[in-house]
C-alpha cells in the first residue's frame, strides 16, 4: 500500500513560514510545506523534535494547532493534528497562502522533493532523536 493510499485526506503543497514550538521551546526557521485536514509536513532548519512529541504550530492569521510528531526524517517532520481541521478552515488556509505566494517553492525547486537543509547551505544542521 502506497503512502497516498494510506492517507486519510489529500494534501496540498505549500511554502509558508510558521511559528513552531515544542512545549516552551520556540523553534525558529520552520516552514509548512504540506497540509491536509489531518496533519502537515514541516521543514525545519534546526530542531530537537522526538517522535510522538507534542508540537504546536501557528500559521500567520490562524489559531494555534496542536499535534504530535509522527515521524522525523532529516530536516522534515510529519505532524498529525490532535483535532482535524474543519474543511472550510483548510480551504481558507490554502487559498490565503496561495495568494501570499506560498506556492512559489524554494527558489524554483520542486516542492515534492525539497532540498535538505544542511550546514553547507549556511544553515545549522538539524539533530533529531527518535524515542525507541
Amino acid at each position: 500500500m502506497s503512502c497516498e493510499e494510506r492517507r486519510q485526506s489529500p494534501r496540498s503543497l505549500l511554502h509558508k513560514h510558521i511559528r513552531f514550538r515544542t512545549g516552551l521551546q520556540v523553534v525558529p526557521g520552520v516552514r509548512l510545506i504540506e497540509l491536509s485536514t489531518t496533519g502537515c509536513r514541516l521543514l525545519a532548519e534546526c530542531c530537537f523534535v522526538q517522535v510522538d512529541q507534542r508540537v504546536i504550530i501557528k500559521p500567520e492569521g490562524f489559531e494555534e494547532m496542536t499535534g504530535f510528531a509522527r515521524w522525523v526524517k532529516g530536516d522534515q517532520i510529519g505532524v498529525r493534528f490532535e483535532r482535524p481541521l474543519h474543511p472550510s478552515i483548510f480551504a481558507h488556509m490554502i487559498e490565503r497562502f496561495s495568494r501570499s505566494g506560498a506556492h512559489t517553492g524554494f527558489a524554483g525547486t520542486d516542492l515534492t522533493h525539497p532540498a535538505p537543509i544542511n550546514a553547507n547551505q549556511g544553515r545549522v544542521a538539524c539533530y533529531v532523536r527518535s524515542v525507541a
